[in-house]
């Protein structure tokens, strides 16, 4: 008999009352005298199946389909029930309206890439027993021990410890001078760059892909080993630049970086304490996320007066529907999907494609262009164009709209092998997961190439901080690695 840990429950609820919530829908249209808007039996059957499937994945212990679990529940299955509820609020709807047909085809995507998913699982579980994954059960009471006191990038190694002492240090230094361009002016939120000052988005950019560095170090030492107090520093700067950024985010992203942490470097929970985070995530939801978005009007606006602050409150709470459904409409990976799955494979841009996204992201990275790819249009901007009905691309400016990872994989390799393509997705992620791997390594590839795909898309350009992080790590530990021999050497010469 199984026995489900506390810890765990909160997920395993979630996915049983979506299940449950789907096969009430299902027989309200079984039973119904009309026809739906939207949502015919066979559409609703697909997603009741995905749902029971999800349900039964949501019992194994393993990071990478715990967060496989929330997201498909999170962006698809959620999505499912608001639309069935407001049909209206269906995505892309009021422009494109979408047939019957058409919302099953969706639906049988959806069903196809969960049940790929779930033959990844057994077959990880079947061929690699090892490294078994069993379904949940009391977790047992361990202290943690610092065992991976040693990173290595490319053959090249070195102390965990002092490597994240040093990174620290530079990134308090990034972030510090961060704030003092966000207090100038520069690169705020609305705020758009001047090509001169590229080379400052550069160095921006650079603390930016080194942070998870910080944020995981926060995270992975206990709170009395040695370091603490610079990693508290970092973690005041970092929520410090994201607030002034007014990242809506921030919340969401500490804890999914707590917990992801946790459960690869194999730490014990504390009790109840997912429950807890279950809570801070409803706070960040209808608290944080709604109190940010007005900082953001403000900011947009430069009017900081007690009158915008109690115009935003009194606009918040006349219209708290309005803005919960426009977040509920962020997490549309199923009206995204539909969306893409209307449109004919002939006019996919060349740079639709697993190829083509190579090509651009290494034309990226040069002055020019190594290869030219004809034709080339936007996908994120084309979503806008197509679902929207914006007539030229040059009118939306920067507005783009993610894509979501079933798309990608739908636009990239068609139907049946993006179906495929997860299938072999599911079993490397596992792979990585359960592999020797830094835990840093790990979550940087699981947080990237499964939360990161999952919500947004894209195969490369979308997950180019992966690389950038891989590199300047690199370059940085050689040059530490470097100073450090030469230091040692003029020591020497001195004795």
């Amino acid at each position: 008999m199984y026995k489900i840990s506390k810890n765990e429950s909160p997920l395993v609820l979630l996915c049983l009352g979506l299940f449950v919530l789907v096969g009430c829908i299902f027989f309200d249209v079984v039973f119904s005298y009309q026809e739906h808007l939207l949502y015919t039996t066979t559409s609703l059957l697909y997603i009741l199946l995905a749902s029971s499937i999800i349900f039964i994945m949501s019992f194994f212990n393993s990071l990478t389909i715990k967060v496989i679990c929330f997201l498909l529940s999170a962006f698809y299955t959620q999505r499912v029930i608001t639309t069935y509820i407001l049909p209206s609020e269906f995505d892309y709807y009021s422009y494109v309206g979408f047939t019957h047909e058409q919302i099953e085809l969706s639906s049988l995507y959806y069903l196809g890439v969960v049940v790929a998913m779930f033959l990844g699982l057994i077959t990880y579980r079947f061929f690699f027993r090892n490294q078994y994954i069993r379904c949940l059960e009391k977790e047992k009471s361990a202290d943690f021990e610092i065992t991976q006191n040693r990173i290595s990038y490319f053959g090249v190694n070195i102390n965990f410890d002092i490597f994240i002492k040093y990174i620290l240090y530079f990134l308090i230094l990034c972030y510090m001078v961060k704030v003092l361009l966000l207090f100038s002016g520069f690169a705020g939120t609305g705020e758009v760059i001047n090509p001169d000052n590229s080379i400052w988005v550069r160095l921006d950019s650079f603390s930016s892909y080194l942070s998870v560095l910080g944020l995981v170090a926060f995270f992975y030492y206990p709170s009395g080993y040695s370091g603490s107090r610079i990693r508290n520093i970092f973690m005041f700067l970092f929520i410090c630049v994201n607030i002034l950024l007014s990242s809506r985010a921030l919340i969401l992203t500490l804890l999914s970086t707590y917990i992801f942490v946790k459960i690869l470097s194999k730490q014990k929970f504390k009790p109840n304490i997912l429950w807890f985070v279950s809570i801070i995530a409803i706070f960040s939801i209808f608290i944080f996320y709604p109190v940010i978005t007005i900082f953001r009007g403000m900011l947009l606006t430069s009017d900081y007066s007690l009158t915008a602050i109690s115009n935003g409150f009194v606009y918040y709470f006349e219209n708290f529907s309005y803005i919960l459904l426009n977040l509920l409409e962020r997490f549309g990976g199923f009206d995204w999907l539909t969306l893409w799955l209307t449109i004919p494979p002939n006019s996919i841009p060349p740079n639709g494609s697993l190829f083509g996204e190579a090509v651009t992201h290494l034309n990226s990275l040069v002055p020019g262009e190594l290869y030219t790819l004809n034709g080339s249009v936007n996908l994120a901007k084309m979503q806008v164009v197509v679902g929207r009905g914006y007539g030229d691309l040059n009118e939306i400016g920067g507005h783009q709209e993610t894509m979501g990872g079933l798309a990608t994989s739908y636009v990239y390799f068609s139907a049946i092998f993006g179906a495929l393509y997860f299938f072999v997705w599911s079993i490397l992620l596992l792979l990585v997961e359960h592999s020797k791997l830094h835990v840093v390594h790990k979550f940087v590839i699981i947080n990237a190439y499964c939360f990161g795909f999952l919500q947004g898309g894209g195969f490369i350009l979308m997950h180019q901080s992966v690389f950038y992080y891989l590199i300047l790590s690199t370059v940085l530990i050689v040059m530490f690695k470097s100073l450090s021999s030469l230091s040692n050497n003029n020591r020497s010469a001195v004795v």
